[in-house]
């Protein structure tokens, strides 16, 4: 069995580029390194060499449905303390006699 060597490369991209990448990542929880292999593996791996690294992109995908699922939670629970802090405002008023129209 050979072993496997790894390299490393150092590339320069524009900052936009980098940014969007950055971003990119945040919004799948994952490092920028981590998606820069995943894109690298996907394109470049070879049917025989199945077993030279993880294939990320079902985590990235299940990851990216993660997080548009936390923030829709995060936007029901912002809409669900806005109602309740109208509802104690509107008790209040009622409690100190002021009638809301």
């Amino acid at each position: 069995m050979g072993e496997e060597f790894k390299r490393t490369y150092t590339i320069r991209i524009p900052e936009q580029v980098a940014a969007r990448m950055e971003e990119a990542a945040r919004t799948h929880g994952i490092t920028p390194t981590t998606l820069i292999q995943s894109l690298i593996l996907r394109k470049f791996k070879t049917p025989e060499g199945t077993d030279r690294g993880p294939d990320i992109a079902s985590e990235v995908a299940l990851a990216a449905k993660l997080e548009i699922l936390r923030k829709s939670v995060e936007r029901l629970e912002q809409s669900d303390t806005t109602r309740r802090a109208a509802r104690a405002r509107v008790l209040r008023s009622l409690g100190s006699g002021v009638v809301l129209h």
